[in-house]
């Protein structure tokens, strides 16, 4: 049988664009185990991602925030969440409000304002939105509710001290509690109740804090009675990561270890890395306690008071924070410690089956990826107010369904 030409160059051009596509997506084969206990999934991955480096293009699209927009003047300490559909919410700590912002940055509403009634802030802390549109406000040991139009529906109480939120069935609650003991800060994640009351403990542990008393007073803080200490970027932290779709993250950054938590308030999956810890220089150690015995020697400290207080330890914590997208993908932020550029953050990311696939590294610190872009804020040195940068991740797609064999 004769093939015709034109037939051969169809069979050609189809031979190119299946190699591109091989090229674009290698098919490589994860190297990691799966063990269950006790019927929980655990993914132990490799130091080594599936398809090893990846450079996430970054184009900056939209920027929020001006000193002389009422709307947009955030100072202080923000907080970002964004919607299903690209609409922004600014918790702005400094004004007591959330300002909602469409996607191109036009300011759509207002919620709160400071005070101590219904739908007021004394020092709004954290920001959830739901998938339906509520948005949930800690402030201080309550939460405030609003519908997805901004109107107040009611505020919860809690006994403890509560910091990162997320939503379970049953109207229940994942959070981060801290008490204070004789022993030191408690820090736990668990399940608590719309009264406030702690149902279940998840993961907990004790941070020793230490002081130094001088003229018969502690240093360092005194809370409830409890010796403090003086805190740094080295400190190792239990922390949590909402999900929209109910439940979240959390893991302690002594340990590369990170649990998923389902809806139901049942872990769904523990996520392992194999990585060695890094250990902290003795002269960044110094370089510490030098620079903190500066401030406290005219109170009358020593270097030895300074660094008890520090309390150092050995090893770098394995991540500052972690961020999960709505496609399912886990970013990893290592720790951006204080003597490492902060222009360069590097990020280990695992597709939705907790699998490590990618490491990148960022000129900035991401706080929030979603749907191709990622935002970050960036405080201006000359008017020291807070802006607003969202970037789009020109080739995010690379990301996007991966199914790396097993």
């Amino acid at each position: 049988m004769k093939i015709k030409p034109g037939f051969m160059s169809f069979l050609l051009i189809i031979s190119i664009c299946m190699s591109l596509m091989g090229h674009e997506y290698p098919q490589q084969v994860w190297k990691g185990t799966i063990e269950y206990k006790d019927g929980i999934k655990i993914i132990k991955n490799p130091n080594t991602p599936i398809y090893g480096e990846i450079d996430l293009k970054l184009e900056q699209d939209l920027k929020i925030g001006d000193e002389n927009d009422k709307n947009s003047a955030f100072y202080r300490r923000i907080e970002i969440a964004v919607d299903s559909q690209g609409n922004i919410f600014v918790l702005d700590t400094g004004n007591h409000r959330i300002q909602k912002f469409n996607r191109e940055g036009k300011h759509l509403l207002t919620v709160g304002r400071k005070g101590q009634g219904p739908g007021e802030f004394s020092f709004p802390s954290a920001l959830f939105i739901a998938k339906d549109g509520t948005i949930y406000v800690k402030d201080s040991n309550f939460l405030h509710i609003f519908d997805q139009n901004g109107l107040f529906m009611k505020s919860l109480s809690f006994q403890n001290a509560v910091g990162s939120f997320g939503l379970l069935e049953d109207f229940k609650f994942l959070m981060e509690v801290t008490s204070f003991t004789s022993k030191g800060r408690a820090h736990e994640i668990a399940i608590l109740n719309q009264k406030g009351e702690k149902e279940k403990a998840i993961e907990s542990y004790t941070e020793e804090i230490y002081g130094v008393k001088k003229s018969g007073k502690v240093s360092g803080g005194v809370i409830g009675g409890v010796i403090g200490g003086v805190f740094h970027g080295y400190t190792h932290n239990l922390m949590l990561v909402p999900l929209k779709i109910g439940g979240g993250i959390f893991g302690h950054s002594k340990e590369y270890t990170l649990t998923i938590i389902d809806p139901s308030g049942e872990i769904d999956m523990v996520i392992n890395k194999i990585e060695s810890p890094k250990m902290i220089p003795q002269k960044e150690k110094n370089r510490l306690i030098e620079s903190n015995y500066q401030s406290l020697k005219k109170r009358g400290f020593s270097k030895s008071d300074v660094e008890k207080m520090l309390n150092l330890p050995d090893y770098e914590p394995f991540f500052s924070d972690f961020i999960r997208d709505d496609e399912g993908i886990l970013y990893v932020i290592k720790k951006d410690l204080p003597s490492k550029n902060e222009k360069s953050i590097p990020i280990d990311i695992f597709d939705r089956e907790g699998r490590y696939i990618y490491k990148t590294i960022f000129p900035f610190n991401p706080k929030v990826i979603q749907n191709g872009f990622a935002y970050t804020t960036k405080l201006d040195p000359e008017t020291h107010y807070i802006r607003i940068l969202r970037y789009k991740i020109t080739n995010w797609d690379k990301l996007r369904g991966l199914n790396p064999p097993s």
